[in-house]
């Protein structure tokens, strides 16, 4: 009887055992899925702050680059301006046409890039896209405000004015 009373207490110990032991488990099991949930929240949390990273670099390299072409054209302008002059100076028809051909391919390079010359003979006086150096006297009142004459021609790329167009209004 003690032997059957000691093996029952035993069991009795070993019940409690496993109780508390499947209370430790639980709570382990809790507090791991606690911690899976955060590590699995601050994954995508880097995942859309790596996405948001690579969108700025791209978006910054395509403004350096941007930038780059700008400033290029920019310095090539003067040049084709030159060049345009040139060729209605000189009389030799074939040197003319030589440099023509050459400022066509030149301009049909920067046009690959976007470049849009500005027109502005006979368009109505923009701020933004022209600059004023000169005013002429207009009779017809409907012409005033309006571009008579393009002094050096202007550029755009894209949306952004490379150069304004230096203008006469007539007023």
């Amino acid at each position: 009887m003690i032997d059957n009373q000691t093996s029952g207490d035993s069991k009795a110990m070993s019940t409690e055992d496993l109780e508390k032991k499947i209370e430790i488990l639980e709570a382990i099991q809790v507090r791991d899925k606690r911690k899976i949930e955060e590590l699995s929240a601050l994954a995508d949390r880097m995942q859309i702050d790596f996405d948001n990273f690579r969108k700025r670099t791209r978006e910054e390299a395509k403004k350096l680059k941007d930038d780059g072409i700008c400033e290029a054209i920019e310095q090539i302008l003067p040049t084709i301006d030159v060049l345009a002059k040139a060729i209605q100076m000189i009389e030799d028809k074939k040197v003319a046409d030589g440099l023509k051909m050459i400022y066509k391919q030149l301009a049909e390079a920067l046009a690959g890039f976007g470049l849009k010359e500005i027109v502005a003979h006979g368009k109505p006086f923009d701020p933004k896209l022209h600059n004023a150096v000169m005013q002429s006297r207009t009779k017809d009142p409907a012409r005033i405000g309006y571009v008579t004459e393009v002094l050096q021609k202007g550029y755009i790329l894209g949306e952004k004015v490379i150069r304004h167009a230096s203008v006469k209004v007539a007023k």
